[in-house]
This record gives structure tokens, C-alpha cells and sequence, in this order.
């Protein structure tokens, strides 16, 4: 039954195309809309049209009500693709040259690629856009003859961007990259906000998502400059054709809607995505099937799909190129370094000589850093730092050309390439021994990156993590219970130094079972400091934290310190030593101080998969101890 039912939508599907062919065009074929039905189309039409609508799971993602051509309205009306579908056939068979979206220009010269839609299925032979001018200047200016997909890593130390961030540039055949168009989508701030209030709010859709069309150099301003970010160049395998359609899908939407901005699922990467699945049309890219969407999927999916072509290009940020600069320095340069950038008086005969050039270099690479991230401004007291870098940039001058350290691809140290990621899931299961009695452990976590995962990819030494929650089954007493649960764990250990003298800072909601009779919940903030050790194998810190919850079904709260040590001394090895002390307001346990000593000892089979060994104890408890095998997927 199945295989007559499946021919017959095909035969109908044919012959409702040779007579639209044959019989009808312009405002005749406004009658092929009682005819023709969605529901009928063929399953590669019904998706293409649903990637160009934007439709996701039924339901429409543009937040413009003029995007759609049917009576919906955001908010007040439900959408029907059926309805969208006749309303579509109807305007192009009616009036294809009323003037529609922000600039009023005809409908058949805005809604191009739903034109070419339709086309394909033989309607509409007669209309064509390749006379609507105010599209074929705007192609002309930017000469696209490529695209590439940029990956812009973790803005250091900012909660609203620790994701990473991507966009596209157009490349142009000639002339430097620098002058090429960027296709980003970002959220739209009528005032400046803190980078905490901002993720807070694009958590909930509180912001207006643009697509914003400006010049490379400007984002490498912005992210490589001011925010001291690596950008990570792919350059994507696509046709002419494939640029055709994603240049005229930009145009339909540049020119009709704007979408609201979630970080967690509707974000610079997930609409990205969605227009390049329209670009490359036959082409099925795969999508994580989640309720979240990270920055960094895009380029794994590009890459899983054999669509990068060539080797990645990486843009080191301002930041990486001072210290690669100042690391390559001896002890007797950093000597002149400190004096370079330091308050005492120069006499810069003493530094007219080769062996110089660099450290001058270093000295420039400096001030520009800091002016960056003082955003424009350099100290003026005690030393004003703008005359210092305007006489030290006139002495590396009258030094002329020389070679200086340049920062090569071997170099660059850890770069955030995002399609050597870990997944951001995981799941756990272990043995061991909890208060002298055998435990089976198992557990899992929605996301995304703890200290003892893989660092390919991600921020070193760095931790978010969400939705984790571990089983504890004691077969002795034969009972399972919830032995912890994270409902966010983010810690930002950034070390301090004197060039980037920024503070570490710790967000943590979670629950804990101390010893089957005591438990409680925690609710913590907190500021810290840190430092790297031995060439960066070794990161120490600790956080002075407030902290609320509920102890034994008590409301309690108090200030909380915690001390971490974290060791990778190869690759394949991480260790983290952790302590905390919490002093609780009433007394938890019998006492007001409670103090806990933890050791995990982690090694890393592969990127997705490891093992590892951890102990626990708390100051009135046994240790307790585990083996565990943990798979990111």
C-alpha cells in the first residue's frame, strides 16, 4: 500500500507540473493554488522550502511578519506551511512586483530564491530577476568568489562569550582579505551592557538578532584587537551556483527580517547554519539534535560534511603576539623590556643597536595591547605611555628593516580549533568505595568542559559545566541515591599577570550528599586570583566566595575559600587538587566549619574518552573513592 500510495503523489506531482507548463502563467496560475498542495510536494522541496522559510520542528524562527507572505502574525496567529505555501503561489501569481520588505523593492526581486523554488517545479517560467538592479549592484560591490567561515575563540575571562563566536567573510578574488565583507549575526545593544548582564539576558531572548554586513578589518579590530581573540579561518568548498543562492538568500533576509537573539539556541552559529543549508541545497548537513547550539558545531559540521577545503588559516590575537614576542626575549632583554616600558628616563642612544630591534618590537606589541584593552586610552601618570610608545615607535624606525621574531603556525601555542573538540556531553560510570561500603557510580552531564577534559578546542584550564547529575548505588544496603548534582559549575581561573592583570572569578549551583545523613544545597559567587607555573603545565588560585542554601532543610549561608591546584605535566595527563572551606552561619553537622580535600587524577585515551581515579573526604567523613570511565559524545 505503501509503494501505490508514494506513486500516486508522484504521478499526481507530475502531471500537476506539465499542465501548470502548459497551461498556465502570470495571474492564470493562481488557480494551480487550489491544486498544487505542499503536502504533496516531494520530501527535498518540502525541506528546501522549510530551510528557506526558516521553519524549524513546525515552527517559524523570523520574527519579521512581512519574511512570510500568509496572514501570520508573531504571537497572535499560528502558522500553517500549507497556508504559507498557497499565500506564496498566490503573491507571485497576482502581483510579483508589489513592493515588499524594509526598502520597498518589487517581491520577485526580494524573495529570489523562493522565485527559484517555484521555478523548479515548472511555475512561473516567465518572471526573473536578473533585471532588479538595486540586487545585481548590490552583488557587484562585494565580488564574491568565495566564502569563509570564521571562528572567533573565547573571549578571556567574559561569561558572555566563552562559547567562541563565528561569521563568515565574503572573499573577494583580489586585493587584501582585510577589505572583504563579513555576514555575522549578532544581538543588537541599544546601551552597552556587562558581559554577566548581557548572558543573563540573551539567555531569554531579551535582544534583537541583526544580520550585521561590515568590512574584515574591522572585525579583526574588534576580536583580534580590543578583545584580544584568535580568529581561526576555514575556507568552505562551494560552487558558484552554492554562493549564488547563499548571496541571494542573504539579500531576502537582510532585506525582511531581523530574529530574536537566544545564546542558547537561536545564536550566531545556528542561523548561520540554517543559511548555508539553503546554500548548498542537495547537500545534508548534520545538526546535533539538542536543545542548545554551540558557536563551535558550525565549523564541526562543515568539517564532518568534507566542506573545508585547504588547511585552516589562525589570526593570532594582539594578546598571543606580545607574548610569543616577549617569551622569545633572554633574561638581559626583559631587562630592557622592563625598562622600555617602565617610568624611568630613557637615554635611547643606549638602544640604537640590532640586538634591540626586538625588544623594541616587544615594547610596541605592549602599549598596543594595553591601549586595547584599556579601550583606546593609555596611562598618563605616572608615566604618559602614549609619548613613551609615540618615541619608542621613532627609535624602531631609525633602526630600519631587521629580523625580528616573527609568530610562526608552530608557535602559536594552544589555539581554540573548535573541530578537534571534545563532545560537550558526557557520560560516567565507576566503582568504588563510599563511607566502607562498595559503590557502583554512574552519571551524566548536558555540557560542556571541566577542567579535566581535553583542551583541544576549548580555553585551557577552564570550566563550564551544566546539568550534570551523579548515582550512587551502595550494594551492600542495595540503595541508589543522588550523590551530587551541578546545575552550573563555572569557574574562570584567568592568570594574572602584568600585562594582563585581570582577576579570576566562580559561579557555582549544586547539591551534595556528605554522608547519607547530611546533605546540602549551594548557591555561590565569588572572585579569585591565579598564576601559571612551570611554562603553563601548572595553574594555581583560589576563590573568596558568599555563599546560600540549604542545609538539613535549614536555610543557611556564609563566606566559602577554595584553593585549586591543576597539573598537566603531558598531554595525556591532568590532575586537579582542590580544597574547600565553607563556614555556615548555623551550624551544619555540629560545627560551624566544614572543610573537604578532593584529588582526580584523570588519563585521556583519546579526545572523547578517559579514565581516571578520584578520592574524597570531607572533615568529618571517611574518603571516599572511585575509578571511572567517562565518554564525551
Amino acid at each position: 500500500m505503501n509503494c501505490i500510495r508514494t506513486l500516486r503523489i508522484f504521478l499526481n506531482y507530475k502531471i500537476l507540473v506539465l499542465l501548470s507548463s502548459f497551461l498556465f502563467s502570470g495571474v492564470a496560475l493562481a488557480a494551480t493554488s487550489e491544486i498544487l498542495s505542499y503536502k504533496n510536494l516531494p520530501i527535498s522541496i518540502q525541506r528546501e522550502f522549510q530551510n528557506l522559510l526558516h521553519i524549524k520542528n513546525g515552527k517559524p524562527r523570523a520574527d519579521q511578519d512581512h519574511f512570510y507572505l500568509s496572514s501570520y502574525k508573531k504571537r497572535t496567529s499560528t502558522f500553517s506551511i500549507e497556508d504559507e505555501f498557497q499565500n506564496t503561489l498566490h503573491a507571485f501569481a497576482t502581483d510579483p512586483n508589489r513592493e515588499t520588505g524594509y526598502f520597498k523593492y518589487p517581491l520577485r526581486c526580494v524573495f529570489v530564491e523562493r522565485l527559484h523554488l517555484l521555478q523548479s517545479l515548472g511555475l512561473f517560467l516567465d518572471l526573473t530577476s536578473s533585471d532588479c538592479e538595486a540586487l545585481n549592484k548590490w552583488k557587484e560591490g562585494l565580488k564574491v568568489k568565495s566564502i569563509s567561515l570564521v571562528f572567533s575563540a573565547s573571549y578571556p575571562n567574559n561569561p558572555s562569550s566563552m562559547f567562541g563566536h563565528t561569521l563568515l567573510r565574503l572573499n573577494q578574488e583580489k586585493g587584501s582579505d582585510l577589505l572583504d565583507y563579513t555576514v555575522a549575526f549578532s544581538a543588537w545593544q541599544d546601551v552597552q551592557e556587562s558581559g554577566l548582564f548581557l548572558a543573563i539576558k540573551g539567555l531569554f531572548g531579551g535582544y534583537r538578532g541583526l544580520i550585521d554586513m561590515s568590512k574584515y578589518y574591522q572585525k579583526v579590530g574588534e576580536y583580534n584587537y580590543f578583545e584580544s581573540r584568535d580568529l581561526i579561518e576555514y575556507k568552505l568548498k562551494m560552487s558558484e551556483h552554492e554562493i549564488e543562492r547563499f548571496l541571494n538568500h542573504l539579500w531576502e533576509i537582510y532585506q525582511t527580517s531581523y530574529f530574536d537573539y537566544y545564546f542558547i539556541d537561536e545564536n550566531c552559529s545556528s542561523l548561520l547554519f540554517d543559511m548555508l543549508e539553503v546554500a548548498y541545497q542537495d547537500k545534508i548537513l548534520p545538526l546535533k539534535n539538542r536543545w542548545y547550539y554551540l558557536p563551535g558545531e558550525l565549523v564541526q559540521a562543515m568539517s564532518v560534511a568534507g566542506l573545508i577545503e585547504g588547511e585552516s588559516k589562525v589570526r593570532p590575537s594582539l594578546k598571543k603576539s606580545f607574548e610569543r614576542k616577549y617569551e622569545a626575549l633572554d633574561a638581559h632583554e626583559k631587562e630592557f623590556f622592563r625598562i622600555l616600558i617602565g617610568g624611568k628616563d630613557l637615554d635611547f642612544q643606549n638602544f640604537k643597536n640590532e640586538q634591540n630591534a626586538k625588544t623594541l618590537t616587544a615594547a610596541i606589541d605592549y602599549f598596543y595591547y594595553k591601549k586595547a584593552r584599556l579601550k583606546g586610552n593609555l596611562d598618563k601618570d605616572p608615566l604618559d605611555e602614549g609619548k613613551r610608545l609615540s618615541d619608542i615607535l621613532k627609535l624602531r624606525a631609525s633602526l630600519g628593516v631587521m629580523e625580528e621574531v616573527k609568530v610562526q603556525k608552530k608557535d602559536l601555542g594552544h589555539v581554540e580549533r573548535p573541530e578537534l573538540a571534545h563532545g560537550p556531553k558526557t557520560l560516567k560510570a565507576g566503582f568504588g568505595r563510599y563511607q566502607n561500603q562498595n559503590m557502583l557510580s554512574f552519571g551524566f552531564k548536558e555540557g560542556y568542559h571541566s577542567f579535566l577534559n581535553s583542551d583541544a578546542g576549548h580555553e585551557t584550564f577552564s570550566q563550564f559545566d551544566f546539568g550534570s547529575l551523579n548515582f550512587s548505588y551502595l550494594t551492600k544496603e542495595k540503595k541508589l541515591f543522588v550523590k551530587d548534582a551541578d546545575l552550573l559549575n563555572l569557574k574562570s581561573l584567568h592568570p594574572w599577570s602584568f600585562y594582563d592583570p585581570q582577576a579570576s572569578w566562580q559561579g557555582e549551583l549544586s547539591y551534595e550528599d556528605v554522608d547519607r545523613k547530611n546533605h546540602f544545597t549551594e548557591f555561590s559567587l565569588g572572585m579569585g586570583y591565579a598564576v601559571d607555573l612551570m611554562s603553563k603545565r601548572i595553574r594555581t588560585g583560589f576563590f573568596v566566595s558568599s555563599f546560600m542554601g540549604v542545609t538539613k532543610n535549614t536555610f543557611n549561608f556564609g563566606p566559602k575559600l577554595e584553593f585549586l591546584l591543576l597539573v598537566s605535566p603531558m598531554d595525556k595527563i591532568k590532575t586537579k587538587l582542590s580544597t574547600k572551606t565553607y563556614y555556615f552561619h548555623k551550624k551544619f553537622m555540629q560545627d560551624h566549619l566544614m572543610s573537604a580535600l578532593e584529588l582526580d587524577l584523570r588519563y585521556l585515551v583519546s579526545d572523547n574518552t578517559s579514565i581516571g581515579i578520584a578520592g574524597k573526604k570531607f572533615e568529618s567523613t571517611k574518603l571516599d573513592s572511585v575509578v571511572s570511565f567517562e565518554w564525551n559524545y
